[in-house]
């Protein structure tokens, strides 16, 4: 059953909610077939690692015992459930945040005429709303929903009732105003990162009024404003450390996926500031906030570390001087990793660990059975060979890295500051191959290694002109 969407589906499904799945399709209000339970049955019951072969022939016995096989049916079947699967998670999304359940009942309790009870249920969430601690775009957009239905309500039954619209427009602004923060940071992280131009076209107008905003009343929009400004200035040290403070301070405003990528945006002004040779201070910086937030629990999606992430802590941290505690990392967090991609990780991790201790000879053997599945991590291993190739004095071996790593960056224009970083370390590398330096062309070189705005490897290349 591998790769069929039943199959794709049920793997989204942790074992925990298994049972609880169960119940949902026996309920005749979510489900009537008796088939459909005791497939999702089977599949709860066969063990993760026999699922992905399971047969359809003896699915289809097992749920249908005594009938001859029928693949039609079996297909039907499979989407019955999957299907029911679907409804399952909605309902699940929807019974796991209290507030979308409560306005779905103001409004329904509104458009059936149920006055009482919606005034009633109405001013109950309003008051859980501002009792809970978020104020993040969330909360605004609750808010203003909810008092949407309220002034839906009182126009029909409170006519007399004088109707101030800012009650429904000051949260649905600050909606817009913070989705549109957040959106503009994420775009210049991503032309930052891979050339890529987003254009916004209410981002300057938004963070206009953000700047009008009071931000000791709404601290929400003054984090968001300032996470966009450390960004777009990558110059300015004092946006970087307010927004750091900050994160800090009021992280209880925000969602854990909105801290999360809070701390990123600090942390890629400091990569930033790291890849132009600004070490060690900036590697501790983003260091530290990767730790913070891997102690806060917020670098994990569904339960698990995503390798790009993995990979950076794991770096960040060897360079800033933690080597025991990056070693200590990569046991420890290992099975935290997408197991599709587990053992990659780890390999490409542990050569890198070797690569930053200067165990060169460890690393082209890891590197070898590594899988270079993504641009990212090719653009790494790429560089840790080159290095390693170099120290071991492989002349031969280096030479047809450095054309091929050419060619390669050559034929990418979406990596943004990245590709002169390498394109850099690449020519650099060619001048210290071609032979002993007198100590006037050393010092030149050394010069225009130091005044180079963006190259990988600067210090290790300065170590080897004697810079």
């Amino acid at each position: 059953m591998s790769g069929t969407f039943l199959f794709e589906l049920w793997k989204a499904i942790i074992p925990s909610e298994h049972r609880q799945v169960l119940k949902f399709l026996e309920s005749p209000v979510h489900n009537q077939r008796a088939d459909v339970p005791a497939l999702a049955r089977l599949l709860a019951d066969t063990p993760a690692h026999e699922l992905e072969h399971l047969d359809k022939r003896r699915a289809f016995e097992a749920v249908c015992p005594g009938q001859p096989y029928n693949n039609l049916q079996f297909n039907h079947l499979c989407s019955f459930l999957v299907q029911r699967l679907e409804a399952y998670i909605a309902w699940k999304e929807w019974t796991d945040d209290p507030h979308a359940h409560d306005l779905l009942l103001c409004r329904a309790l509104r458009r059936r005429g149920a006055n009482a009870q919606f005034v009633r249920r109405a001013a109950r969430l309003a008051r859980d709303l501002e009792e809970q601690p978020l104020r993040n775009a969330a909360y605004h957009l609750s808010r203003y929903l909810l008092e949407r239905e309220r002034y839906e309500h009182r126009v029909l039954h409170e006519r007399e009732t004088p109707t101030l619209l800012s009650n429904v427009t000051d949260p649905l602004n600050h909606f817009f105003m913070l989705e549109n923060l957040r959106w503009a940071g994420t775009a210049l992280a991503l032309q930052a990162r891979y050339g890529a131009l987003n254009l916004l076209p209410f981002a300057g107008g938004v963070l206009e009024k953000a700047e009008q905003t009071d931000s000791e009343q709404h601290p929400e929009m003054a984090i968001m404003r300032l996470g966009y400004e450390t960004l777009k200035d990558v110059e300015n040290e004092e946006n970087f450390r307010r927004l750091k403070s900050l994160i800090t301070e009021k992280d209880g405003l925000f969602s854990a996926p909105e801290n999360r990528d809070l701390h990123l945006l600090a942390i890629n002004f400091c990569l930033r500031r790291h890849n132009r040779g600004e070490r060690p201070g900036y590697t501790r910086e983003a260091f530290e906030l990767y730790r913070t937030a891997l102690g806060k629990g917020l670098l994990f999606e569904n339960g698990l570390l995503q390798k790009f992430t993995f990979n950076n802590i794991l770096r960040l941290a060897s360079i800033g001087g933690e080597r025991d505690w990056a070693l200590n990392f990569l046991e420890q967090y290992r099975g935290y990793l997408p197991a599709d991609d587990r053992a990659n990780t780890y390999r490409f991790n542990l050569a890198c660990w070797h690569y930053l201790g200067g165990e060169y000879a460890r690393v082209p053997g890891l590197l070898q059975t590594f899988d270079f599945s993504d641009r990212d991590t090719q653009l790494s291993a790429r560089q840790m060979l080159l290095r390693s190739y170099f120290e071991l004095e492989e002349w031969q071996t280096l030479d047809s890295l450095l054309k091929s790593f050419y060619s390669f960056l050559r034929r990418r224009h979406d990596i943004g500051y990245q590709r002169l970083m390498y394109l850099n370390l690449i020519k650099f590398t060619r001048k210290l191959m071609a032979g002993p330096l007198s100590r006037r062309k050393a010092e030149v070189l050394a010069g225009r290694i130091r005044a180079e705005p963006y190259l990988a490897e600067r210090e290790w290349l300065l170590g080897k002109v004697g810079g």
